[in-house]
């Protein structure tokens, strides 16, 4: 969701700020966590569900069946899982 100028964005909502500010200011009207990340544009479609995050929706399929049969390894371990 862009926004800028006086915009106003929702609870639980992804801002994308555009590529030319150098800063970032907010305000708050009720207690907030803000998670802030930064880094060169990939100009590339973004496709997100859940902690997931690829370019398509069929990545997104392909990765949730992955992740599902356990292809991921185990995070208590740290082993991974070859299937």
């Amino acid at each position: 969701m862009p926004v800028g100028n006086g915009a106003k964005a929702r609870e639980d909502t992804i801002i994308k700020f555009d590529e030319e500010n150098e800063m970032v200011a907010f305000r708050a009207l009720k207690h907030t966590r803000v998670a802030m990340f930064g880094g060169q544009p990939l100009h590339e479609p973004i496709v997100f569900h859940g902690p997931f995050v690829m370019n398509s929706e069929e990545q997104i399929d392909r990765i949730k069946r992955d992740y599902g049969k356990g292809k991921f390894g185990n995070v208590n371990t740290g082993k991974a899982i070859n299937n």
